[in-house]
């Protein structure tokens, strides 16, 4: 061959080589997988030299098979997800499946391990079902999937219970040992962490069965999670394949030397003796399971039935001893169902010893015995109960329930309807008598300004008059002025015409509603209700509301508002007679001396789209812990007999719901209060 020749299959080679030498390199390099990984115990384990555990041992396998190099990242499990979410790793073992995962993530299809949730207790907790998980606080590690798989199970039930999450299961188990949680959540195999000075143990609550996957990224890019289900799918087959000796040596040790033969023979003789038995009792125990199950669902679900029931039921037997003590019956009395059960009634309830001296004649005669509206009396205020006694016989056991019912908001309805029935009937004759009054008034002034023209006036009529009676005009004049008749004449009309101003309030106020919204004036409807206030006869009696000061801060060109006009009145006039009475109040007058002076501040103004109105007293004002309360209905602070505690509760509902506004309350004790109204100009319309 010529040197031209060599050169030319020199160059040749050379060029082959620079092409195929990025494939070749390549094809000798290992594809590292990335994979975060959190401590669950026998399933991964940290030490210092790395990771260890089953799903270690797995993987390990698999990237053999596939050529992968592993690259471990040691975090805890909320962070875990937050890295293959970033894409800052290719694989998460090991999670369970959840729908929301589901969204950002892709799983095996085969499982690594099946395990379930445990709810964790502290040692002696009396949370030994689902129920007394009631009100309590009960922990979960951020973003694990049991606390939504707990949440909708307890809410199926009713329940209600504080759930806090905390970073780790660590500080899960270490707040319920030193009792800053009642319950955790965590999986069974957790159970084997937690350190022995812990006060913890495993409660009787399971839930959940699931299955431990691989997560890896959205459309497996890499194809990790498919080499995965390929691998397993085919060691699953196999009971001897490395799968299940892995799975043997974290979960159940193997006995290194195997079974004697005669052994396994021998078993196999007690085995197949073993079921012959079995069979022959197969068939009983499952009836006898059936019928248990049967029988414990029905006392669950009587139970429950009980337990919902918002009367307070108790059941006892001849000798008067508890032996049904339902949920309402603990919360009232303070009282546990297994401290009451087998005590006395009597000694649980003493309060109620009138009623309960009929329980053995109701258990003799079998007759039910009643006691409506009885009262009991609390801190600051009075309760009605219905308390029934019901006679019991069941299997020949004698015996009796007892029923409490709180009809304190009943009995209060039905004093307002009984009321309200008579304020009808008041308003109706009030209605009716300023009808007659308005009709001798109105001669009455009609008259007053005949009389004082005839007496004053300087027209012909007048002085033709005069001279015919033998005097002149002006000595009538001069009469007239000497003895004051001009002026009292001129306060007999002022008088009639503020007596007929009263009437006409009184009649607007007095007047059915029809329901329908018209314009007003909010400036001209506040100063028509201080007028009716000022007429109001207990207002009068008790607190004379015209020796009340009355300062008007109206803003000019306030917008009208389109309302029910005899509604917002009732709102306006209930607030200020509610301001009269607390400044009017004998004990603060005292407190504050003679020199004080009730004063009401009126302000009307401008709100863009709502027209605010402010009614502030200088009383006594609200002391704070009763401010949250004051628009529920039937709470008041007054005596009885002198409010029904739905002054302010219908007031509110008017101005919010009616009319689409707001109602607020500021006060400072001591200082005074200020009710603030906003009505929407449009009239709340939507």
């Amino acid at each position: 061959m010529d040197c031209m020749s060599k050169k030319a299959l020199l160059s040749a080679c050379i060029a082959l080589l620079w092409i195929f030498s990025p494939c070749l390199l390549a094809a000798q390099e290992k594809t590292t997988v990335r994979i975060a990984c959190f401590e669950k115990v026998r399933v991964i384990e940290f030490n210092p030299d790395g990771v260890q555990g089953f799903a270690v041992d797995i993987l390990k396998r698999i990237a053999e098979e596939e050529d992968w190099t592993l690259e471990w990242k040691k975090v805890t499990f909320p962070v875990s997800m937050e890295l293959l979410a970033e894409g800052k790793v290719d694989l998460v073992v090991p999670l369970g499946y959840t729908a929301e995962r589901d969204d950002t993530f892709d799983f095996s299809e085969q499982a690594l391990l099946t395990t379930w949730g445990r709810v964790f207790t502290r040692e002696k907790s009396d949370i030994i079902s689902l129920l007394d998980l009631r009100d309590k606080r009960v922990g979960y590690v951020r973003n694990s999937l049991f606390y939504p798989v707990m949440y909708n199970l307890i809410q199926q039930f009713g329940i209600e219970c504080e759930f806090i999450s905390v970073p780790s299961y660590d500080s899960l188990f270490s707040a319920v040992s030193r009792g800053q949680l009642d319950a955790g959540l965590a999986d069974r195999l957790q159970a084997y962490s937690i350190p022995g000075n812990l006060k913890i143990s495993e409660n009787q609550i399971v839930f959940y069965p699931f299955d431990l996957l691989v997560a890896g990224a959205e459309g497996d890019p890499g194809g990790f999670l498919a080499a995965f289900d390929r691998i397993i799918s085919e060691q699953k087959k196999n009971t001897g394949s490395y799968y299940y000796r892995s799975q043997k040596k974290w979960f159940g040790q193997l006995d290194a030397g195997g079974l004697p033969r005669w052994v396994s023979i021998a078993g196999i003789l007690i085995l197949v003796g073993g079921i012959l038995i079995v069979l022959w009792t197969l068939s009983l125990r499952r009836q006898v399971a059936a019928r248990t199950s049967e029988i414990e669902h029905l006392r669950n679900l009587m139970a429950n039935i009980i337990n919902s029931m918002p009367s307070i039921l108790i059941g006892v037997d001849r000798d008067s001893r508890v032996i049904q003590w339902n949920q309402q019956a603990e919360q009232f009395t303070g009282i546990k169902a297994d401290l009451a059960e087998g005590r006395k009634l009597q000694d649980l309830l003493p309060d109620y010893a009138q009623e309960l001296r009929k329980l053995d004649e109701t258990i003799r005669t079998r007759t039910p015995f009643s006691h409506h509206k009885r009262i009991r009396r609390e801190a600051n205020s009075v309760r009605y109960e219905d308390v029934t006694i019901y006679p019991l016989v069941a299997n020949g056991v004698d015996g009796a329930v007892i029923r409490i019912d709180d009809v304190t908001d009943k009995t209060r309805l039905e004093e307002m309807m009984i009321q309200s029935e008579k304020m009808v009937s008041v308003g109706g004759l009030a209605a009716g008598m300023a009808h007659e009054i308005n009709n001798p008034l109105a001669g009455i002034i009609q008259n007053a300004v005949v009389v004082k023209n005839r007496l004053t006036t300087d027209i012909e009529a007048n002085r033709k008059a005069a001279n015919q009676v033998g005097t002149d005009l002006d000595a009538i004049h001069g009469f007239v002025a000497e003895r004051n008749i001009d002026e009292m004449l001129h306060n007999v009309i002022e008088s009639g015409k503020r007596a007929s101003r009263i009437v006409q309030n009184m009649l607007s106020f007095a007047r059915k509603s029809s329901f329908q919204k018209s314009e007003v004036d909010i400036r001209e409807l506040l100063d028509r209700t201080v007028e009716l206030a000022k007429s109001d006869y207990n207002l009068k009696k008790e607190y004379d509301f015209r020796n009340i000061r009355i300062e008007k801060e109206y803003q000019p060109g306030v917008p009208s508002v389109i309302c029910e006009i005899t509604k917002v009145q009732q709102v306006l006039l209930n607030i200020l007679r509610n301001g009269a009475e607390s400044m009017c109040d004998r004990e603060f007058r005292e407190r504050r001396g003679r020199d004080f002076t009730p004063q009401l501040t009126l302000r009307v103004l401008d709100a863009g789209e709502m027209v605010q109105i402010e009614i502030e007293d200088n009383g006594p004002g609200i002391p704070a812990d009763e401010q949250s309360h004051i628009f529920e209905p039937f709470y008041t602070t007054k005596e009885v007999g002198k409010g029904t505690g739905l002054g302010l509760s219908v007031s509110y509902f008017i101005i919010t719901e009616d009319h689409g506004g707001s109602m607020e309350v500021a006060s400072e004790e001591g200082q005074g209060t200020c009710f603030t109204v906003r009505l929407p100009i449009s009239g709340g319309d939507q």
